[in-house]
């Protein structure tokens, strides 16, 4: 099964789900400066990426926190633009917070997931808390 995650494909045939996980923390860890824990899980029809972290903004139903858009595709590290991309916000401001659709960013990492794996995605789902943010891919 390959998975992707943070704008690189994974391939559990040639990786253990550990050695995802420490690549995925240390790629993360160059890109925003801060250490933050990954899992990896395999399941029977797809794979859930979870990272670990904690707010203090909060959580909004239908609504992504931007920074999280970009942890979960990798766009910007090493210059990197994924393939699809959801609807974004376009001015920045320092001391804002920005949303963004969730539904529409989910259907962009399922297009992505697609299109980099080449596997046909069923579901591509990110869930929010404020200790935890996981996509949960279903084949």
């Amino acid at each position: 099964m390959k998975i992707w995650y943070f704008g690189k494909v994974y391939d559990l045939d040639q990786m253990t789900d550990v050695d995802i996980e420490k690549d995925i923390e240390a790629r993360i860890e160059e890109f925003t400066g801060k250490v933050i824990g990954v899992s990896v899980k395999p399941t029977d029809d797809g794979y859930e990426v979870i990272i670990h972290r904690s707010l203090n903004v909060e959580v909004k139903d239908g609504l992504i926190l931007e920074p999280d858009t970009f942890i979960i595709s990798g766009e910007g590290y090493s210059g990197f633009m994924p393939e699809y991309q959801s609807i974004g916000c376009f001015a920045h401001f320092p001391g804002f917070v920005h949303y963004l659709d969730l539904p529409e960013f989910e259907k962009a990492c399922k297009r992505n997931v697609e299109y980099y794996t080449g596997q046909k995605v069923k579901k591509a789902t990110v869930t929010e808390w404020v200790n935890m943010l996981v996509l949960d891919v279903k084949f």
